[in-house]
């Protein structure tokens, strides 16, 4: 991959206009307005660049009245159609709503249009619950860190939950 950045040359990506400070290989350093420094690969940033100039134009014919989270374009939730009496259960059994194309990701792209952060749900591993986060503040694939605040939405037999 040719490197398309050179020093000095101002940029932004997701978290904002940077400039880069240094380009080693495919190693490159960048510096945000706000004084911080990141590490991150020539790749990674071209890539970030390249997926925002292509998600530019999509975000621009969202239908009036409808808010796209940032950087990300609209998409319709059609895959739910409310909650079933089969949801309240114990167990993860029949549990769709937790999907990112239902209840889960109607509930993060809500969030996402009110607040003008991003946000994506996760459906918990084994629990019927999905928590609703900054993607950015999700730790690994293991799932979220718990000192960082997210929304949490659990169904049971006994009914529905939801808080920070």
């Amino acid at each position: 991959m040719k490197n398309p950045f050179t020093v000095g040359q101002v940029n932004r990506n997701r978290d904002g206009e940077y400039t880069v400070v240094e380009i080693d290989g495919p190693k490159m350093v960048i510096w945000y307005a706000g004084g911080r420094l990141l590490d991150t690969t020539v790749a990674t940033q071209a890539r970030i660049w390249q997926n925002m100039q292509y998600e530019l134009p999509i975000a621009e014919e969202a239908p009036r009245g409808r808010i796209a989270p940032k950087g990300q374009p609209p998409r319709e939730r059609a895959g739910f159609s409310g909650l079933q009496e089969s949801d309240f259960q114990h167990g993860t059994a029949g549990t769709s709503w937790r999907a990112r194309t239902s209840l889960g990701g109607l509930l993060a792209q809500r969030l996402s249009s009110e607040a003008g952060r991003r946000f994506q749900s996760y459906a918990i591993y084994r629990r019927a619950e999905v928590h609703i986060a900054q993607p950015e503040r999700r730790h690994d694939e293991s799932g979220l860190k718990l000192r960082d605040a997210k929304f949490v939405f659990q169904l049971d037999p006994e009914g529905a939950r939801f808080g920070l």
